[in-house]
């Protein structure tokens, strides 16, 4: 078993918590989110995606190979082009514009996370770039894990 998997395992009652159990993660699947949550939840992420659109874009100018280059626009364009949907689908099901949702102040423990993730973007080699990041997209990508895990070779 790798390092991250033993994390990731040793992490499971929170992942469960988090990812299945959580009250917005229940409300969703049952179509009972409030308004207020799904607008608070699209302002947020708008602004957290936006950001990483901006880390991968300065983790791209990090990378030697093209292949490394084109896995870093893949996840751009991901956000550009399909992440953006439920942010659609919140909006409409909450009577919200989603242009007017968009450039809302951050929770605090979000914009801290941001900055950080913008400094060491700035400052940091490419594999602390990843570190910095990595929680979620390790999460998301599953099995494509070892796409960030040979950055820290």
């Amino acid at each position: 078993m790798t390092f991250s998997e033993e994390l990731r395992q040793a992490a499971d009652p929170i992942y469960e918590a988090i990812f299945h159990h959580h009250p917005f993660v229940q409300g969703i699947a049952k179509g009972e989110v409030p308004k207020e949550a799904l607008t608070y939840y699209v302002q947020q992420d708008f602004t957290y995606l936006n950001t990483f659109i901006k880390v991968y874009g300065l983790a791209i100018s990090k990378c030697q190979e093209r292949a490394d280059m084109r896995l870093f626009n893949q996840q751009i364009s991901f956000i550009l082009n399909s992440e953006i949907h439920p942010h659609h689908n919140f909006c409409r099901v909450a009577g919200e514009n989603y242009s007017d949702l968009q450039n809302s102040p951050l929770a605090p423990t979000a914009s801290h996370y941001i900055k950080h993730m913008l400094a060491v973007a700035h400052d940091g080699s490419l594999a602390e770039t990843i570190a910095a990041f990595s929680p979620l997209p390790m999460d998301v990508l599953g099995n494509r894990q070892s796409d960030y895990q040979r950055f820290s070779s």
